[in-house]
């Protein structure tokens, strides 16, 4: 039976499911074991080390169609890690990943620098994220920015609780299309002045 994210959420949690088989999740199960070799002398100093050896020693195919929990990912992660993981190979790999989030953060810091109302929370542009922007605002509430996005279905844009700032911050994932990072600072243009 062919698994796909369709598939496996259907038939959540009644029915057993068949272990995954794929050449990236077996890699990453590979990968796993060696890792748990690697972090098993920091015993429980290593946050990692439950779901590292889950993974590594099928843990999570056993546990997971027998709905039973524990510090393991439920198999629907790993599918969707896996067809994520595919996606990305298919369009080009690592390199095709970082040149997608340096163009989408070009266009972010290069917009919240032009602004009249917002700057990049780092100033420095060597040490800025091209993966979440931060964005600090000036002279509109952030607040209000991120209701007014929210209530059109823009949502997560909510800045850094604990830093107490007025700010947005901006996911720039490989998945997210930079040509959507445009949109959204055209959104936010319209927002803050339809809010000032």
């Amino acid at each position: 039976m062919p698994l796909s994210v369709r598939s496996i959420v259907e038939v959540l949690p009644a029915a057993r499911r068949p272990p995954l088989r794929s050449p990236v999740v077996v890699s990453i199960a590979g990968a796993a074991r060696r890792a748990v070799k690697l972090f098993e002398p920091l015993g429980r100093k290593c946050p990692f080390t439950s779901i590292t050896r889950s993974v590594a020693t099928g843990e999570t195919t056993h546990n997971s169609p027998a709905v039973l929990s524990g510090n393991t990912p439920a198999l629907a992660t790993l599918v969707l890690l896996d067809e994520q993981l595919q996606w990305m190979l298919a369009n080009g790999g690592l390199d095709w990943c970082v040149e997608r989030c340096r163009t989408s953060a070009a266009h972010l810091y290069e917009w919240a620098g032009a602004s009249s109302f917002a700057s990049p929370f780092v100033s420095d542009p060597m040490q800025r994220s091209s993966v979440v922007g931060t964005i600090d605002l000036e002279g509109v509430d952030a607040h209000d920015v991120n209701v007014a996005l929210r209530a059109n279905g823009i949502v997560d844009t909510d800045g850094y609780r604990k830093l107490a700032r007025n700010q947005i911050r901006v996911g720039m994932f490989p998945s997210v299309e930079p040509d959507d990072v445009a949109r959204l600072t055209a959104c936010i243009d319209h927002v803050v002045e339809a809010l000032v």
